[in-house]
């Protein structure tokens, strides 16, 4: 094969490396090129999943993660998936296994399906005894 011969195959070979076309200044082999500018090139322009805000490629990637727009799985593990943004208003009003105050003897339980409801007050001489289904009588207070 001839250098003319090889210098033109090049020219046109699909797996010769080449300037992004973008200017991002990678080498990436004509045939990945399109696959390239699309999913991996810092200069692409996308869309947040999430947010649908429009990124560049590297812009984007430092958002993802952090999209306020993101659904995420509750960190106490009740199951719940909420957006990111709204995930402190879920661990303190809907969670179902948030922390709440017995209204009796102060201490916070986990709540469990309406678990104050098995808070019972006991007053004996003006001594109050918590029986919380967490506290087991331990709490008295006079």
């Amino acid at each position: 094969m001839s250098i003319i011969v090889a210098q033109a195959h090049l020219n046109t070979c699909k797996h010769d490396a080449v300037l992004c076309a973008a200017q991002c200044g990678a080498m990436i082999p004509r045939v990945l090129m399109q696959d390239h500018l699309r999913y991996t090139c810092p200069r692409r322009r996308a869309n947040c999943d999430h947010c649908h805000k429009e990124f560049s490629g590297s812009a984007l990637e430092e958002h993802q993660g952090n999209c306020g727009h993101e659904p995420v799985y509750c960190e106490n593990k009740c199951g719940a998936k909420v957006q990111r943004r709204h995930t402190q208003q879920h661990l303190q009003q809907h969670c179902s296994k948030r922390l709440v105050p017995c209204k009796h003897c102060g201490q916070r339980y986990t709540q469990v399906r309406n678990a104050l409801a098995f808070c019972s007050v006991t007053i004996i001489s003006k001594s109050i005894t918590c029986f919380f289904v967490y506290c087991h009588g331990k709490v008295t207070c006079t």
